[in-house]
């Protein structure tokens, strides 16, 4: 999600406390990690600040503080989720056509993003699905 918050008065307190700026959230059962969360502070001046995921500071009029949250880390090879279901992904704004192709080896084609199958069926094949099976141990095994 992004957010972002311009200041219409002076002498404001800004408090940020967030997580997963740094380590971003991991994938479980081959998933990739997510996207790490972001927060930053452009002043009226124009001058650009990283703020870290804790931080009281003092902010003034026409200050724009935008912050972006982390995801949620993947499940599963992103190779093996339905094409149809990466599609229907891309149409509501939750997956860009070229990360279909690049993450989960999707090829959309037109307007429609209609699923290219044989490009689609290449494009896995090749790609090798970007990730190795992982073998689940049990607790008694990983003992």
């Amino acid at each position: 999600m992004f957010r972002e918050i311009s200041f219409l008065e002076d002498d404001c307190t800004l408090t940020i406390s967030s997580d997963r700026n740094e380590i971003r959230p991991w994938g479980v059962f081959g998933g990739k990690p997510a996207a790490p969360a972001s927060c930053r502070l452009v002043d009226s001046k124009g001058g650009d600040l990283k703020i870290g995921s804790k931080a009281t500071m003092k902010v003034r009029k026409g200050d724009t503080m935008t912050t972006v949250t982390s995801g949620g880390g993947g499940w599963g090879n992103p190779y093996e989720r339905d094409p149809g279901r990466v599609r229907f992904d891309v149409i509501e704004g939750l997956v860009s056509p070229e990360r279909a192709k690049t993450e989960y080896g999707v090829v959309l084609r037109g307007n429609e993003f209609e699923v290219d199958d044989e490009e689609t069926r290449r494009m896995r094949t090749q790609g090798g699905g970007q990730r190795q099976s992982i073998r689940h141990v049990s607790k008694e095994e990983g003992r």
